[in-house]
């Protein structure tokens, strides 16, 4: 994220540890969602399905991950204005 973007803003110079952090935070919460939600998928739609639901899952925590990135990252460092 550091080496992505240029950012010349004074709170991404003063924390990039702490957006670090909430950046890979965002990733478990996404990965544990995931879990999740595929158990319950193919609890409920069985595993005939299982594939459906992952598409379903993918989309759902990729939607979650980029928001959360953008809200709690991006936006504060300047970025996704």
């Amino acid at each position: 994220m550091v080496f992505v973007f240029k950012v010349n803003t004074e709170y991404a110079k003063l924390h990039k540890t702490r957006s670090l952090f909430i950046f890979i935070a965002i990733g478990l919460v996404g990965l544990i969602l995931t879990g999740i939600l595929m158990h319950f998928g193919v609890k409920i739609f069985g595993e005939k399905h299982y594939l459906i639901v992952k598409i379903f899952v993918g989309t759902i925590v990729f939607l979650v991950n980029y928001i959360g990135r953008k809200i709690f990252v991006f936006k504060k460092m300047g970025i996704g204005k």
